[in-house]
């Protein structure tokens, strides 16, 4: 493998790492949302379901990360061989900033799809407006 193939071949993982990440910040928006709207009207079962199945896709999204962070490794090490320049303390941090923001987001969306919508139910009544 040339060194310009290997390079386009780090993009590549590069670039599905993103777009994994980048999936699992729209479905937690989507979850979010939908526990949100759906209010009080989910019972407390459908609650606890929606909850499992967003961890277990969330579990997913994480694992083919992770799959995709440890072939990059390799090839950082394969381009470090060849004496090309790697960004790895830089790859370090964003992928420890990353995963530790899909473990603390995970958690919070659960938390919020179980906790429901407490206390803020719509009321019937229109919100009084300050006339002046």
């Amino acid at each position: 493998m040339s060194e310009i193939e290997l390079a386009q071949y780090m993009l590549a993982l590069l670039s599905e790492a993103d777009a994994q990440f980048e999936f699992w910040l729209t479905v937690t928006s989507g979850v979010l949302v939908a526990s949100f709207v759906a209010g009080d009207a989910l019972s407390k079962r459908l609650r606890v379901l929606l909850a499992l199945f967003y961890v277990w896709a969330s579990a997913v999204f994480y694992t083919r990360y992770g799959a995709v962070s440890t072939y990059l490794n390799g090839y950082e090490e394969l381009a470090a061989s060849y004496g090309a320049a790697v960004l790895a303390p830089t790859s370090m941090a964003a992928g420890v900033l990353r995963s530790s923001l899909w473990v603390v987001g995970t958690a919070v969306a659960v938390w919020v799809v179980l906790r429901g919508n407490r206390g803020h139910a719509k009321s019937a009544e229109p919100h009084p407006v300050a006339t002046s």
